[in-house]
């Protein structure tokens, strides 16, 4: 969804790394005028129930910016990813 709330891909746009096989959840967003950067917990295979966060930039337009980030892979679980915009304007 656009910063004004209009759907920019019906079908969703693929953030996630690892592709369908995976969970993802607890996604947070935010929006620095110019681009999206959504943050998620991702639990990157079925036999690895350790989860991680990433985050990806996004364009208004909808289209992957870059590569994703990981935030924080550390041993055991990290849930909750949180994102907000820099006081500045940028994420």
């Amino acid at each position: 969804m656009s910063h004004a709330g209009a759907v920019l891909d019906p079908n969703g746009i693929e953030v996630t790394p690892y592709g369908v096989a995976t969970t993802s959840h607890d996604n947070d967003v935010t929006f620095d005028g110019t681009n999206y950067v959504v943050a998620y917990n991702d639990q990157p295979s079925e036999t690895n129930f350790e989860q991680d966060i990433h985050a990806q930039r996004i364009s208004s337009a909808g289209a992957l910016v870059g590569a994703p980030v990981v935030v924080d892979d550390a041993i055991g679980s990290q849930q909750r990813p949180a994102v907000a915009p820099a006081a500045n304007g940028g994420t």
